[in-house]
């Protein structure tokens, strides 16, 4: 957790960082998205808000339904997935590690790194919104056990790289749409609103 801390500290632009732990029980032994989504909002209590962001990561103790190979995953736009006991079962001894790497690897796509936004130059073609570069967090492997095959002599990648940050200052001047949809939809309902209670003083003097 501290390492994911200090990766934090590094990349976002907020006063304060507070980590919350919840548990929880879950009757299943395999997952899908929908299983995934249906725990989290059954046990999640804090959510995105204007100038706040809210992660969530839901440490299950079973493995990811389509690819059991699958160590850690980024599914909506601020639920993160990490699947330890795949972790445990591949990595063995080095499982602390490899769960630090997932935990940074999969914040890296919440911030919309290696493509998600914009453009990145290090984006793997044959692995899309990953990097090329082994000795980067953002590696393609991270989010299955292949990370394992030959990466570990000199242990997981956990830093960010330069092509990373250089994607995050874009990220940071990119306007996401679905960012300023609801602003968009509140700002309808209130000019709808105003229009409404001028209809209705003007018919009420006439």
């Amino acid at each position: 957790m501290s390492l994911l801390w200090n990766r934090m500290n590094s990349t976002l632009t907020k006063s304060t960082i507070e980590f919350r732990h919840d548990t929880y029980s879950a009757g299943t032994a395999s997952f899908t998205v929908s299983d995934l989504w249906n725990l989290e909002t059954s046990v999640r209590t804090t959510w995105p808000g204007p100038g706040q962001m809210a992660l969530f990561y839901l440490f299950v103790h079973g493995t990811y339904a389509p690819d059991s190979s699958v160590i850690g995953l980024a599914y909506y736009g601020s639920s993160i997935a990490v699947f330890p006991s795949t972790i445990a079962s591949a990595a063995g001894g080095s499982s602390d590690a490899v769960t630090s790497t997932v935990m940074i690897h999969e914040f890296g796509h919440e911030l919309g790194l290696v493509g998600i936004v914009g453009s990145a130059p290090n984006e793997d073609p044959a692995h899309p919104y990953h990097s090329a570069d082994p000795n980067d967090v953002m590696y393609w492997a991270v989010d299955t056990t292949a990370l394992l095959s030959g990466l570990l002599g000199g242990g997981p990648p956990t830093q960010f790289g330069a092509a990373d940050m250089s994607d995050l200052s874009t990220v940071r001047s990119t306007i996401i749409p679905l960012e300023i949809l609801p602003w968009v939809v509140l700002a309808a309902a209130l000019v709808g609103a105003l229009a409404v209670v001028i209809l209705i003083r003007r018919r009420r003097t006439t």
